[in-house]
């Protein structure tokens, strides 16, 4: 049905995008203000139909003309009204405008990565299932970002460097053992911790093998 408007954002070499789309999160594109305020109206009343709740409060809507946004009023629907965005939106956990707010998304990473690895070295969990509590609740946090904002070699090696100083000051690993081994998996005598480094490198392979894989189908990625 959006598509049918022809109201999306069409690029240089042609292409035209209308939105993005993944579960119940959507993020409409147009090039002008007016055809933003028909897809809007067009995405409520189907949701209408559907009954499928409208959430007007956690909607916004951002207009840029060149690289500045525009101060505009909120859209008015006929249950409330949308408000307009000016420093920015977060759409799948990722701060955005017309670029990605990486040192704010790096920062939530970071802060949402200490604080669940925090939780696990107080836990009475053995130390093989910190590990596996490390790999599977906090670096997470980290992988979800990576591929999608940049993380610096520096910031990746402070991180393990940090994970290593709290797990010692936890008495989880003695500050003499070999960091190698730590990063071993379990079936070659390691401790099977996955390392931030490690984790980046993995994520940011995964979603340039996704990229090249569709690439033949979608102009954008060529």
């Amino acid at each position: 049905m959006l598509e049918k408007t022809q109201y999306g954002y069409q690029f240089k070499i042609g292409t035209k995008i209308y939105h993005l789309f993944y579960m119940d999160d959507i993020k409409l594109y147009t090039n002008k203000k007016r055809d933003i305020d028909s897809l809007i109206h067009l995405t409520q009343v189907y949701s209408k139909d559907i009954e499928m709740t409208f959430g007007i409060e956690k909607c916004g809507r951002l207009i840029f003309k060149k690289v500045h946004s525009m101060l505009t009023v909120g859209l008015r629907m006929p249950n409330g009204t949308i408000k307009y965005i000016e420093k920015g939106y977060k759409y799948l956990g990722i701060m955005q405008s017309n670029i990605n707010h990486e040192a704010k998304v790096r920062h939530k990473a970071l802060t949402d990565y200490k604080k669940r690895l925090w939780q696990i070295l107080r836990s009475q969990l053995n130390a093989k299932n910190q590990v596996m509590a490390i790999n599977t609740y906090a670096l997470p946090v980290i992988k979800y970002s990576a591929g999608i904002i940049k993380w610096t070699e520096e910031a990746i090696i402070e991180t393990d460097t940090t994970t290593r100083k709290l797990l010692t000051k936890q008495e989880a690993l003695h500050p003499k053992s070999d960091t190698t081994r730590f990063y071993l998996n379990r079936k070659n005598g390691g401790r099977g911790l996955k390392s931030v480094q490690q984790t980046v490198k993995e994520e940011k392979q995964s979603i340039k093998a996704y990229a090249a894989s569709m690439a033949t189908s979608d102009t954008l990625l060529a």
